[in-house]
């Protein structure tokens, strides 16, 4: 797949206000660069892509609190869960706090991030210098897919 043709998937699934199906997620988080840990240093905003599922419910915006994205201030401190409440950025004690480390999945080594105090692994491949995907991966199973852009 070409890299116009890969963002055109991108933007076309981001823009989706109907569901989309992971095998079509998954298809184009396959064709992307992986990303090194450098390279993610540095606040990002978030999207998600919707899967129809109940992490759709749980992400959304509801005026008055919605996750933002996440911000990289080193490799061993992430605020994973940066939400805005009222006007007011905050990240989820405790539960929000993760690191990135270089992991191998689905075949090429990239940059992932490891919740400190849950099961969940988010990987991640480069879209552009400004914008990643992610997957989010539950104890070995994707419940997730979702982008960071800058």
């Amino acid at each position: 797949m070409s890299t116009n043709s890969n963002r055109h998937l991108f933007n076309r699934y981001a823009e989706s206000k109907e569901a989309v199906a992971f095998d079509d997620l998954a298809e184009i988080f396959a064709t992307l660069e992986p990303i090194d840990m450098s390279s993610m240093i540095g606040p990002w905003q978030g999207g998600i892509f919707k899967s129809g599922t109940l992490i759709d419910w749980t992400l959304k915006d509801y005026g008055f609190i919605k996750w933002i994205g996440k911000e990289y201030v080193s490799k061993n401190n992430v605020k994973a869960l940066m939400h805005n409440f009222l006007g007011f950025k905050f990240n989820f004690p405790v539960i929000g706090r993760a690191q990135i480390r270089p992991i191998q999945f689905r075949g090429k080594l990239s940059t992932s991030m490891i919740y400190n105090h849950l099961p969940i692994i988010d990987h991640f491949r480069k879209v552009d210098d400004n914008t990643l995907m992610g997957a989010m991966d539950l104890k070995g199973r994707i419940v997730l897919y979702f982008y960071l852009y800058r």
